[in-house]
C-alpha cells in the first residue's frame, strides 16, 4: 500500500490534499508542522512526502533534508504560496522531486505523485532485475582459483 506524509500548516489546506490522496486508496498521516512530520517519519516508512515551506519550528526544507538523510529513496513533494523560481531552484537543488505552487489543481498534484509513485516502482523493478542477472551470471562462472577471483571482481567493478 502507498504511503503518504502530508506536512501542512494550514488545516483547511492539510485536509483539502488528504482527503484528494485518499480517493486512491493512498495511506495518509498527517503532520500540523515538520517536528511532527519529522517524528511520524522517523516511525513509518513512507513512499512520498509532501510538505509546505513554510510552516512553525521546522521548516519544509529541513524537513525535506532529514527524509533524503535517512531514506534517499522517498519522493518528496514541497509545495508553497510564497514561491519564486529562486525558490524551486533551491528545492531542487537539495533533492526535492516536484515544487509545486499553492494554490493548486488537485489533479495536477495526483499526477505528480502518481509519475513518482510510477518512477520509484520502475527503480526497484530495475535493481530486482539487476540482483537477477548478477546471481544468474554467477552462477554461470565456476571456479575459485586466483584468476576465477580476479575474474569476479573484474565482472563486479563494470556492473
Amino acid at each position: 500500500m502507498v504511503r503518504i506524509l502530508l506536512a501542512e500548516d494550514d488545516e483547511i489546506m492539510r485536509i483539502s490534499v488528504s482527503d484528494g490522496l485518499k480517493q486512491f486508496n493512498w495511506q495518509v498521516d498527517e503532520a500540523e508542522n515538520g517536528e511532527q512530520a519529522k517524528k511520524l517519519f522517523d516511525k513509518n516508512h513512507y513512499n512520498v512526502v509532501i510538505s509546505d515551506i513554510r510552516m512553525p519550528g521546522m521548516d519544509g526544507i529541513s524537513l525535506l533534508g532529514h527524509v533524503l538523510k535517512q531514506s534517499p529513496d522517498t519522493e518528496v513533494v514541497i509545495m508553497t504560496a510564497f514561491g519564486s523560481v529562486d525558490d524551486a531552484i533551491d528545492c531542487l537543488r537539495q533533492g526535492a522531486s516536484e515544487y509545486i505552487l499553492k494554490p493548486f489543481d488537485m489533479d495536477d498534484l495526483i499526477i505528480r505523485v502518481n509519475r513518482l509513485l510510477d518512477a520509484q516502482a520502475m527503480r526497484t523493478r530495475c535493481e530486482l532485475l539487476e540482483e537477477n542477472c548478477r546471481d544468474q551470471h554467477d552462477r554461470k562462472l565456476l571456479g575459485s582459483s586466483q584468476a576465477m577471483q580476479q575474474v569476479h571482481q573484474t565482472i563486479e567493478k563494470v556492473a
